[in-house]
C-alpha cells in the first residue's frame, strides 16, 4: 500500500511557522487583567481585607504594598503585593480564600 506525496510549498511552511511563533509570544506575554468589583463578583468573592490577611499570614508578615481583583486564564483571584525586610512577594489568594501561588524576589 502506498500513500500519495503532498507537496506543500515553502511558503506555506514558513508562514505556519510565523502565525505559531506570534501566538507563542502573545501567549508567554499574556498579562493578569484586572477586574471591576462588581455586585456579582463581590457576591462569590471573600472581601479585599480578608484576602490581605491571608497573604500577610502565607507569608509571615510585611507591608501591603497593592491589592488588586484579577482576572488571569478565566479564573478571579486576589493579587496581593507585600513587601517584607528581605523580600517581595506577590500572592495570589483565589475567591474562596485559598492561597493559589507566592510568588517571592529578595530585596
Amino acid at each position: 500500500m502506498s500513500f500519495p506525496v503532498k507537496f506543500i510549498p515553502k511558503a506555506a511552511v514558513l508562514g505556519a511557522l510565523v502565525l505559531t511563533t506570534a501566538v507563542i509570544g502573545q501567549v508567554a506575554q499574556a498579562q493578569p487583567i484586572p477586574v471591576e468589583a462588581t455586585a456579582a463578583v463581590q457576591a462569590v468573592s471573600i472581601t479585599k481585607a480578608r484576602a490581605e490577611a491571608i497573604a500577610l499570614q502565607a507569608v509571615g508578615g510585611g507591608t501591603v504594598v497593592l491589592a488588586l481583583l484579577e482576572r488571569d486564564n478565566g479564573s478571579v483571584h486576589w493579587s496581593i503585593d507585600i513587601v517584607g525586610s528581605t523580600a517581595e512577594h506577590e500572592v495570589w489568594v483565589s475567591t474562596t480564600g485559598r492561597v493559589i501561588k507566592i510568588i517571592t524576589q529578595p530585596l
